[in-house]
């Protein structure tokens, strides 16, 4: 992304009362009555990151709306970054607080703010956290969640993760594309992000549990769902595996 907008900028030229004008607005946004005062610097960077700085012969610029900039002979409108993240964020809404301005994600979390000062901080959550251990994993998700057993391939490393705070996830990983990922969480919905449509499904019964399996060949299956009164599972294993496997790793789960 840098290094296209590096090669944008070098093919920006402005005209002399484009110019002028620029430098005005910049003379006037000197007024201490403009400035937006920020609370701590690691909220604000990713406005610093939306902020355009042109150097145009010695003079440094910042890029306002509705300046046309000439561009392989084409001209493009180039909206200011800096408006969009300071007079819109800067602007009260009904409940008091402030106006939020897009972030990376299109979503910008704003601060309740105090006469004469805004803050303003960014909203980045990584929805998927990995834990150390399956004790670390349960003791975050709330509940238990068992290691398999009676794998159809060698183990060569696991992982323990929380998906969005609600599903527990166990990725077992082997030899090559060897993969099984276990999954558990309160409800009964799918949970397996599984969206693919198999031509091949049927069930099996373990420990009173109903089992559904889905899979692209007669016999062979990649997917088991089932749940009981209060947890939905999901299993998904590559390469695709028989009932007998499935039914031998699901047995060792369900009680």
């Amino acid at each position: 992304m840098s290094k296209k907008y590096d090669e944008v900028m070098d093919r920006i030229s402005l005209s002399d009362e484009s110019r002028e004008r620029i430098m005005n607005n910049i003379k006037k946004f000197g007024d201490d009555s403009n400035i937006i005062r920020f609370t701590n610097w690691k909220k604000y960077t990713a406005i610093a990151a939306a902020l355009a700085v042109v150097v145009v012969g010695g003079s440094v610029i910042y890029m306002q709306s509705n300046v046309s900039k000439q561009m392989d002979g084409s001209t493009y409108l180039l909206d200011s970054a800096y408006e969009s993240a300071t007079e819109e964020a800067a602007e009260p809404d009904v409940a008091g607080g402030t106006k939020g301005a897009p972030s990376n994600d299109g979503a910008f979390k704003t601060e309740e703010a105090t006469e004469g000062e805004y803050d303003i901080s960014t909203t980045i959550a990584n929805p998927i956290v990995e834990y150390n251990s399956l004790k670390e994993l349960c003791d975050a998700a709330g509940f238990e969640i068992k290691e398999l057993d009676n794998l159809p391939f060698k183990i060569t490393s696991t992982s323990y993760t929380l998906i969005a705070g609600e599903t527990a996830q166990i990725i077992y990983y082997g030899e090559g594309d060897n993969e099984i990922c276990y999954r558990k969480a309160l409800g009964s919905e799918d949970i397996s992000g599984d969206y693919n449509t198999y031509n091949y499904q049927d069930t099996l019964e373990v420990n009173g549990n109903t089992i559904t399996l889905k899979g692209t060949e007669a016999n062979l299956f990649n997917l088991a769902l089932w749940q009981d009164s209060t947890y939905t599972y999901s299993l998904y294993v590559t390469p695709n595996c028989s009932r007998d496997v499935y039914e031998n790793m699901i047995s060792s789960i369900v009680e």
